[in-house]
């Protein structure tokens, strides 16, 4: 198995193609955001993963920048039917990540979507920060990919955490 960093149209067509049968049996697939994914393909943000030649799974993603630097916001990872419950999504998830720390990437953000992939995404090293008060789904997650200071859950008003660890009182 091995990732490929850049797809064909056709592989397009063929992963819309079994999200479309997906859906058609289950109801539920990522072909309803089928608009993003052949955007992602036109901007280059698709990461492939194959078996024997066959694509087997794909990933897409959104890229942010601020004075910390880069981060990806994923916005779909999925891995054909037939693949499934393999470990195979680990696999690809690992190389993925590894192709965004060599970009430079200093963290991963995700809103776990289906909601039954939260386990699969604490057990990649995903995990909640403490609330920011910001208007975050409480099924977004984050992986930070650079060494950093581990957040408290104890954040309280009258304080303030910064890098170092060390406390400043308010």
């Amino acid at each position: 198995m091995k990732i490929k960093y850049s797809l064909s149209g056709a592989q397009v067509e063929e992963i819309i193609s079994w999200l479309y049968q997906e859906w058609k049996e289950k109801g539920s697939s990522f072909y309803l955001n089928q608009n993003k994914i052949e955007k992602s393909y036109e901007e280059g943000r698709i990461l492939g993963y194959e078996n024997n030649n066959t694509l087997i799974g794909f990933l897409t993603w959104e890229e942010c920048s601020n004075e910390s630097g880069l981060y990806i916001s994923l916005d779909i990872m999925a891995i054909h039917p037939g693949y499934r419950r393999k470990g195979i999504g680990e696999k690809f998830y690992k190389l993925a990540e590894n192709y965004f720390f060599e970009r430079e990437a200093i963290a991963v953000k995700l809103f776990c979507s289906p909601m039954e992939s939260e386990p699969f995404w604490k057990a990649m090293g995903f995990q909640k920060y403490p609330d920011t008060g910001y208007a975050e789904h409480p099924l977004t997650y984050y992986k930070p990919l650079i060494e950093h200071n581990r957040s408290t859950l104890d954040l309280t008003s009258d304080r303030l955490e910064l890098q170092g660890k060390r406390i400043i009182n308010i």
